[in-house]
């Protein structure tokens, strides 16, 4: 979509007002809100992110789109279908639908009064989570008027450079340059690495980086959030959300002190979650860096326990270009098991697992994937004893295990070209 285009396109009206949910203490946080009513800003920063992630959508929905972004009129059925589709896609990539996105300085007053007087939990999280939706939008807006992020303060950011002759990111690192991809940045947010964009690239340059940096960060943000609700709703799923953040510093501390044993002991316990984090994103870097037709998506805690699959993967719809060569399935949701005391270096298939109905939206099947865990807790500890470098602890999966989880991961949803494989080091 080009610059300046401001074709209106008719989204969903804001419904009557659903009962809310709560966050953890740790996760989250209040946002000020600057402007007194924030369902009256104009529409440009939301159509800009549906029209990036318009491949994610499916052809009825672009087409539509595309129909809105020329002017076109669009019937009732259509919208209505546009409507659906959009609720949706927000609903899964930012936890609430899209028409439920902002609430106004008053509503906000208003629900958290509320909240202290029933004392309810899940009503201030569903604030915070709107409130994280004006964060964002505050932060686009700031792009377009060039005004300073206030994201970009953090001083702990890495810097990304742009090598505008051979279209490169880099970044640099123990005195020289280290190239990486946008799917490096985009991945390595799960490590706990920000970044922000060099102030001299080009506008068009720094502008493009800067908003997949910051609805790449609202949204894994709004995972938590979101995951949070899912277990006060049903308390059992507390098990999928074992791994936090706190544990993760835990880990990063005891690396810069030192503390071997120590170490390798927590990185034991959980070498499960670090191994699953690692395997998605592998993936998520693979798909962006080379281009590919997949979608990698984490799964929600109701995912996690209630389905029994830590991650999904699905193919891109396309109408335009070169079509894609599907297998047997759309989307396939993946169960990991590994286990550190057994290394063989493969991969392997367990059974399928049955898909329950309400799981039939979301993927096709589910698979049990096998691998290698002692590789994972050993690169995790090389990636920590080397400072932490971008690309996280994936970089320093061998080769041969890069390219069979990725083939063991697409087989049955698309073919992958053999020059994937070989750029694979």
């Amino acid at each position: 979509m080009e610059k300046g285009t401001e074709t209106k396109i008719e989204l969903p009206q804001k419904p009557a007002e659903e009962p809310g949910v709560e966050a953890w203490e740790d996760e989250g946080g209040s946002v000020e809100v600057e402007q007194e009513t924030i369902s009256e800003v104009p529409e440009k920063t939301w159509r800009e992110i549906i029209t990036d992630a318009s491949e994610e959508f499916p052809d009825s929905f672009k087409i539509i789109l595309d129909k809105v972004l020329l002017g076109k009129k669009v019937s009732p059925e259509e919208q209505s279908g546009f409507d659906l589709e959009l609720d949706k896609w927000w609903k899964e990539n930012f936890g609430m639908k899209f028409s439920q996105r902002t609430l106004s300085t008053q509503e906000v007053k208003e629900r958290r009064q509320l909240a202290e007087k029933r004392g309810a939990k899940l009503t201030e999280l569903e604030i915070k989570k709107k409130e994280e939706m004006v964060r964002l939008h505050n932060a686009l807006t700031s792009l377009d008027t060039g005004e300073p992020v206030n994201e970009f303060r953090d001083e702990t950011r890495r810097v990304v450079y742009f090598n505008e002759e051979n279209q490169q990111y880099f970044v640099e690192e123990n005195g020289a340059r280290k190239n990486i991809g946008i799917g490096d940045i985009i991945s390595d947010y799960a490590w706990g690495i920000k970044y922000v964009p060099d102030g001299e690239m080009t506008e068009s340059a720094y502008r493009t980086l800067a908003k997949r940096i910051l609805v790449n960060e609202a949204r894994r943000d709004l995972e938590k959030l979101h995951d949070s609700e899912l277990v006060i709703e049903k308390p059992h799923r507390i098990s999928a959300v074992y791994f936090s953040w706190k544990t993760w510093s835990q880990i990063k501390d005891l690396s810069k002190d030192g503390a071997k044993e120590e170490l390798e002991k927590l990185l034991i316990q959980n070498n499960g979650f670090v191994t699953e984090i690692a395997v998605r994103e592998l993936l998520s870097r693979i798909s962006l860096n080379l281009n590919l037709n997949l979608v990698v998506s984490r799964a929600t805690v109701e995912e996690d326990v209630d389905h029994k699959y830590d991650f999904k993967v699905r193919v891109k719809h396309r109408i335009r270009g070169v079509g894609v060569q599907s297998q047997n399935s759309n989307s396939v949701g993946f169960q990991l098991k590994s286990k550190i005391k057994k290394n063989t270096g493969n991969i392997g298939f367990g059974r399928p697992i049955k898909v329950r109905d309400a799981a039939r939206e979301e993927i096709d099947e589910i698979i049990t994937l096998r691998v290698p865990g002692k590789e994972f807790f050993d690169t995790t500890k090389k990636w920590l004893e080397a400072g932490e470098p971008s690309g996280g602890p994936e970089q320093f999966l061998s080769p041969k295990l890069k390219k069979a989880i990725l083939k063991a991961v697409t087989e049955k949803l698309t073919t992958i070209p053999q020059e994937v494989f070989d750029k694979l080091q």
